[in-house]
């Protein structure tokens, strides 16, 4: 039996399935999905296997990754619901992986419809999985055993780390890490924009932007220092940094992400139909 089997490749799931086969040998990874050319472009691409329908995904591997559109959800997963269902009574393991954002675990056994225990782990990744920088957060069915998940996240390893979280914390998670690459690029594309105004080049202007901003998480990260401890550090009385701050903060900047996070996370908990009391 194959390791994992993606069902739909499109941005994430092609993104992941990149990386599975960096971490296992291809021909251990199928692929899939409503528009089969594109799917056997991806299988060519990175020497895995490609699989004509759902079904024969689900019954080729072990672990079925699903990353179709939340709006396809209740079709795929009754689809291959079945199919589950045989494989576990006929002594076959497979386990459940979800990419769907808003769609609970819950949910996803319901869609299912089957009347066995299908272990899921359910994921929201972000798009820095394609260069192996990615912060998967994780929320896993009580049937998923250590061992399932750590063979889950080895299979993975080269998208980057993974967090698990109680299931509630998920919507919250998923608004930082999920759409946060979209925020941190506008704000990568601002200060470009800012250094062409200045008069460098655009080419310069986005390096600069990019190459500072990866060595300053990069500072927080391995030193643990504080945001608002190195913000200070690097403000000289009189100088030109805190005049930037002031100039931020007088914009509007700081309201202005924190108030993104908390609009974001109420759309999420919308798509979700979630109550905010239940996740809070």
């Amino acid at each position: 039996m194959k390791k994992m089997s993606f069902i739909g490749t499109g941005v994430m799931g092609s993104a992941i399935a990149k990386a599975a086969c960096k971490g296992c040998d291809p021909k251990d990874i199928v692929v899939t999905d409503y528009n089969k050319d594109k799917a056997k472009e991806l299988a060519l691409a990175i020497g895995a296997a490609f699989a004509e329908t759902n079904e024969q995904a689900v019954r080729e591997s072990k672990y079925i990754l699903v990353a179709v559109k939340p709006q396809v959800a209740s079709d795929v997963l009754s689809q291959i619901g079945p199919v589950i269902e045989e494989c576990i009574k006929n002594g076959e393991e497979k386990v459940l992986v979800s990419i769907m954002v808003s769609i609970s675990i819950e949910q996803i056994k319901s869609m299912l419809g089957v009347s066995v225990d299908v272990p899921i782990i359910r994921t929201l990744p972000n798009v820095a999985a394609e260069v192996g920088k990615c912060i998967t957060i994780c929320s896993n069915s009580g049937s998923v055993t250590d061992e399932i998940f750590e063979e889950y996240k080895d299979i993975l390893r080269y998208t980057g780390s993974f967090e698990l979280l109680p299931e509630k914390k998920m919507y919250a998670g998923s608004v930082i890490t999920g759409c946060g690459p979209a925020f941190v690029s506008m704000f990568i594309e601002a200060l470009a924009d800012g250094g062409v105004m200045t008069g460098l080049t655009r080419a310069q202007a986005q390096k600069f932007a990019v190459e500072t901003l990866i060595g300053t998480a990069t500072l927080i990260s391995e030193t643990g220092k504080h945001p608002e401890k190195l913000k200070d550090e690097v403000c000289s009385p009189g100088g030109s940094t805190i005049a930037g701050v002031v100039s931020l903060e007088k914009n509007g900047f700081r309201n202005a992400a924190v108030q993104c996070v908390l609009d974001t996370f109420k759309r999420v908990l919308d798509m979700g139909n979630v109550d905010e009391k239940e996740v809070v």
